[in-house]
């Protein structure tokens, strides 16, 4: 998929899930745009092995969480679920590619995939642009940021 489908779905996905508060959705947006970003690092080296695998949210999650040790980070807790709902969704949309993931590397080689779309297949980005948008449409009907009254019946 295109980076920016990663980033709406991994975005949407994180704020549908965790229903913040409008005042409070900055911290969850910055960590799910990264985690939504990070996977693809691995590009020059084994793409889709290396960092797209269910072991690499769950090491960073533990050495940030560790860190707080030392730094204390108000809503860590919250930052790090939003962080991996981004990654975690980068990971499931490759999965719908030929290439599929290697979801258990290094334990395992083998992809795995879900479907057979090319990643830079414009039906396919514009469907999951779609579904991100419902997501932030729904989380925003269900914290009443819509009014679904007709004007004049207001």
């Amino acid at each position: 998929m295109k980076r920016s489908t990663h980033v709406l779905f991994g975005v949407s996905l994180a704020i549908f899930l965790l229903n913040p508060q409008p005042i409070n959705i900055i911290n969850i947006i910055i960590s799910s745009v990264i985690g939504s970003y990070l996977p693809d690092v691995d590009l020059k080296i084994k793409h889709r092995m290396v960092m797209h695998n269910i072991f690499v949210p769950i090491i960073f999650s533990i050495l940030i969480y560790s860190s707080q040790i030392y730094i204390p980070i108000h809503g860590l807790l919250t930052i790090l679920i939003a962080f991996n709902i981004g990654f975690l969704s980068h990971i499931l949309l490759d999965m719908f590619t030929y290439a599929g993931v290697a979801f258990f590397y290094p334990l395992s080689s083998k992809r795995y995939r879900l479907a057979k779309l090319r990643s830079n297949s414009q039906l396919a980005n514009v469907i999951f642009s779609i579904i991100a948008l419902l997501l932030i449409f729904m989380w925003a009907y269900r914290n009443k940021l819509i009014n679904t009254k007709p004007i004049g019946l207001q």
